[in-house]
């Protein structure tokens, strides 16, 4: 999976609190149990200046029924995080 950060600020690695951009990963099968729980997300290794790319790798054997594989970009609060903007990368496997 690509990510280009096409804001203008840059994007702070996950490790940074408050501001970093850690990347939430879900895989829903057809009776809707996430797959993906308990397992780590994706972390941001480095900052991400606009117009950059930063390829990761997604450990994911396909189930045996149809899934629904989600990654959202959330930002690192103080205290828990919220999203960044108002969009998610959401495809049917």
């Amino acid at each position: 999976m690509t990510v280009e950060n096409t804001g203008g600020c840059r994007w702070l690695p996950s490790y940074e609190k408050p501001g970093g951009v850690i990347f939430e990963v879900q895989l829903y099968d057809e009776s809707g149990t996430d797959l993906w729980q308990g397992r780590p997300w994706l972390v941001l290794p480095g900052p991400l200046r606009p117009g950059e790319r930063r390829s990761f790798r997604l450990p994911v054997r396909h189930p045996l029924g149809p899934a629904r594989l989600l990654v959202k970009p959330t930002v690192h609060l103080a205290e828990g995080h919220r999203p960044l903007g108002d969009w998610e990368w959401d495809r049917w496997l």
